[in-house]
């Protein structure tokens, strides 16, 4: 995986955690996955865009079902 902000990569992996993370990373990795290697052009940039992409749509899930429950 390339990192190009080291810096930013160690604030957002301490700050959420490398096994949140990790859950992101899944789809991102080599078959077999067991040897925790990344497909060719994988970034720390699109491991977070995966993250925010994922709980901003499950946020938004979870709002609209609210949503129903009480209409």
């Amino acid at each position: 995986m390339e990192i190009t902000d080291e810096e930013k990569a160690l604030h957002y992996l301490s700050h959420i955690g490398y096994y949140r993370l990790s859950a992101y990373m899944y789809p991102l990795l080599s078959i077999p996955k067991e040897q925790h290697l990344f497909k060719q052009g994988v970034t720390f940039g699109k491991v977070m865009f995966r993250a925010y992409n994922t709980d901003n749509q499950l946020i938004i899930d979870t709002v609209l079902v609210s949503y129903e429950i009480c209409r």
